[in-house]
């Protein structure tokens, strides 16, 4: 297995990022998406993303930014990453909308919330890759606490690598590991380092929005 760093939810917290990337000794990074939205700086985030020649699959917050481009619904904080992106968002959203749902190699897997379970990522709808944390066998619900996590189902042997559940934390199980750590709501950002599995974390500089919302 080739080493590479794999970044949990960055969120826009480009101050930490730039921290966790200071200690990751220069090799290959794949980010789980959700760059953007929440935090300070979306528009440096997705600029040092770029500079790193990084990998990264859409997160469900890039997903809600491209729908909210399109319609121009009221939405406070997807209207402040407008902001942030200026003169180029539409060039960033073109960016934005070519991301892969998932990056798969014959070591590991990267998707941004995890797996239909018994199914390919290929298979599945781009929103449930993008928004599912439990699974009641039909994907009508995705986040029910009363389902199981997708990742108790899942009877694949290849490793999963995933964010997007800041309140379950950090997951690290045989076969599946969760990043999201909630940088943004306070938390750490968190990088895992293949093929050893081992954990880089960097404490959030501050809250920059209750988890709630």
């Amino acid at each position: 297995m080739e080493p590479v760093a794999i970044i949990g939810d960055v969120h826009g917290c480009i101050d930490e990022l730039e921290h966790l990337l200071d200690q990751l000794d220069g090799r290959p990074v794949v980010f789980v998406g959700d760059l953007i939205n929440k935090g300070p700086d979306s528009l440096a985030v997705l600029e040092r993303v770029l500079s790193l020649q990084a990998r990264a699959v859409i997160g469900n917050h890039e997903l809600g930014f491209l729908s909210y481009l399109k319609s121009k619904r009221h939405h406070v904080d997807f209207e402040e990453v407008e902001r942030q992106l200026g003169i180029h968002c539409a060039n960033w959203a073109r960016w934005i909308q070519a991301l892969p749902t998932f990056i798969e190699t014959p070591d590991w897997l990267v998707v941004h919330a995890g797996l239909v379970p018994g199914q390919h990522p290929a298979e599945s709808d781009p929103r449930v890759l993008t928004r599912i944390r439990t699974w009641d066998g039909t994907g009508k619900r995705l986040n029910n606490p009363a389902d199981p996590p997708w990742f108790d189902l899942y009877d694949g042997q290849k490793l999963v690598v995933f964010g997007h559940w800041a309140v379950r934390g950090l997951v690290m199980e045989d076969r599946v590991i969760g990043l999201d750590t909630g940088c943004v709501y306070g938390g750490q950002l968190t990088a895992v380092l293949l093929p050893e599995r081992r954990l880089v974390q960097v404490a959030a500089k501050r809250a920059y929005c209750p988890i709630s919302s």
